[in-house]
């Protein structure tokens, strides 16, 4: 027999947005990995954030890997060291499979992947590292698995039913690249080889994948070259989004990339999830970024796919309104908590007024 969960869609109301500080980060920290491990109501099980590497204000990579505990409210804990990855990395993606949304082996709650990303001497990497994590939720070894066809750093990954895609991305001298690839996950969480599917329509690093019902969406990025670590509009960013309907069966790319609504600014270096079934962008380089002048974009997902027009949080719905920073570089999680409310958790990131000085602030809605 094959267990399974029908859950109904959760709550979520970006127009009623009021933020909360939660703990820490363990230390200050930009261009870092995290992903949700819900509990699925496992006695002595804690629904769980996994952080991944990361950079200091000096644009230096760690190899460390944490874990910390969400409350009933949504708040976070104190973070627990995990087994350090092989290699420093900084802006790489991060993702987590599970039994949930891949067919891997169910002796382990699931495989924690850093996909690419820049090492200690600012270069982009192919490499993709994974670890089990074990159903104690302790993780194990690194490994490596197959590696990218082509080293990048800020691209978009997601999960879809066993496969692993990954979008567009910064190459060596941070040139935006447009290539997609995916890769099948396999029963022991090892990634088959990467193929190439149908290309973005432009360029675009520093830019958000993510994925609903079959749905890709790519949303905003930097379309000229520009570092990790600036703040400003130096390079051209966009707006834009464009989606692509997977093959429900193959889950291949076959049409083409089609454009939807855009987002209210253009943006770079910033998060974006689906909650509800509405796409939350928060925070990232864009005009008016360091006065928090449009801090939070969302649009409903409509019954055909496309974005509905896109809605901003600002004033006392901002994370700045309640002594926060304006943040780019951040990382973010969202969740269905027990209620069948979902909730957003913003972790660290750096400051737009002052780059050089990453936060260790997290903020939980």
């Amino acid at each position: 027999p094959i267990e399974f969960r029908v859950t109904e869609q959760g709550s979520f109301s970006p127009s009623e947005i009021f933020w909360t500080r939660t703990g820490s980060l363990p230390a200050p920290s930009q261009g870092h990995g995290a992903v949700f491990l819900e509990s699925v109501d496992e006695p002595g099980i804690e629904n769980l954030i996994y952080l991944t590497g990361g950079a200091d204000g000096n644009l230096v990579p760690r190899t460390t890997v944490h874990r910390t505990a969400i409350d009933g409210m949504g708040g976070i804990g104190t973070w627990t060291a995990l087994t350090d990855l092989p290699d420093e990395r900084a802006f790489h993606g991060c993702a987590l499979a599970t039994p949930y949304n891949a067919l891997i082996d169910t002796t382990v709650a699931g495989h924690l992947y850093v996909v690419g990303g820049i090492d200690s001497s600012g270069t982009a990497k192919r490499t993709v590292f994974r670890a089990p994590v074990n159903l104690d939720r302790s993780l194990g070894g690194w490994l490596e698995t197959s590696p990218l066809p082509d080293s990048l750093h800020s691209m978009g990954v997601t999960i879809f039913r066993s496969w692993m895609y990954v979008a567009g991305g910064a190459s060596g001298g941070d040139e935006p690249r447009s290539a997609v690839y995916r890769a099948r996950i396999l029963p022991d969480g090892s990634l088959g080889p990467w193929e190439s599917q149908l290309s973005l329509p432009q360029a675009r690093a520093y830019t958000r994948l993510a994925q609903f019902a079959g749905v890709l969406y790519v949303l905003g990025g930097a379309v000229q070259a520009v570092p990790p670590e600036q703040a400003t509009v130096g390079g051209a960013n966009t707006g834009s989004i464009v989606l692509h309907r997977l093959d429900l069966r193959t889950g291949e790319l076959r049409n083409t990339w089609a454009s939807t609504s855009s987002l209210i600014k253009a943006v770079a270096k910033h998060t974006a999830v689906v909650a509800g079934g509405t796409i939350l962008s928060s925070g990232g380089v864009y005009n008016g970024a360091g006065n928090s002048a449009t801090e939070h974009q969302y649009a409903t997902i409509q019954a055909d796919g496309t974005v509905g027009s896109f809605g901003g949080a600002t004033g006392s719905q901002t994370v700045e309104s309640q002594g926060g920073k304006p943040f780019f570089n951040h990382a973010t999680v969202v969740y269905v908590d027990g209620s069948g409310s979902a909730r957003v958790i913003i972790l660290g990131g750096n400051d737009i007024n002052d780059p050089a000085t990453p936060v260790a602030d997290c903020w939980y809605y």
